[in-house]
């Protein structure tokens, strides 16, 4: 029987915990410059028409599974947020944004569930008229979506 040399045991035992963290979707650490690292996929929506991607659901290329997110003016200090087709019944998180000279503040922030549809929908009040506001989602299967930008234009 061959003898294993501890170079050699350490390179089965540095190969093993490589692969092991690549399978969990890891990097190696950078100098671990043997043969290829793998890198996590990392999913950003930009919210285009023509993406050219089925980010994972089905390979259809369809952009009708593109998940949505939209802000309307409810009342003179309320702002309706709407997202639409998200993956089904999922988490998604949400969070409006106000604009205010150069500034981005976080006004609002939810976790909610979409329905059978993909879609969720609720309202946020108390904001400040005449500002900008955008919303930012996240979701496991949907990645980043970003809204329309609107500005709450109240009647005095």
């Amino acid at each position: 029987m061959k003898q294993t040399t501890p170079w050699r045991l350490l390179m089965l035992v540095a190969g093993t915990l490589f692969g092991l963290l690549a399978t969990l979707g890891l990097a190696a650490p950078a100098t671990a410059a043997y043969g290829t690292a793998s890198t996590p996929s990392v999913q950003h929506h930009d919210d285009d028409d023509d993406d050219d991607h089925d980010r994972g659901r089905g390979g259809d290329d369809d952009d009708d599974d593109d998940a949505r997110l939209r802000l309307s003016e409810r009342g003179d200090d309320e702002i309706r947020v709407r997202g639409t087709d998200y993956e089904e019944d999922s988490r998604v998180k949400v969070w409006l944004v106000q604009f205010d000279d150069g500034d981005a503040d976080v006004v609002d922030k939810e976790r909610v569930w979409t329905d059978n549809d993909g879609d969720f929908r609720y309202t946020v009040d108390d904001l400040e008229c005449g500002e900008k506001y955008q919303a930012f989602s996240w979701s496991r299967d949907d990645g980043w979506v970003k809204s329309n930008k609107i500005r709450l234009d109240c009647d005095d």
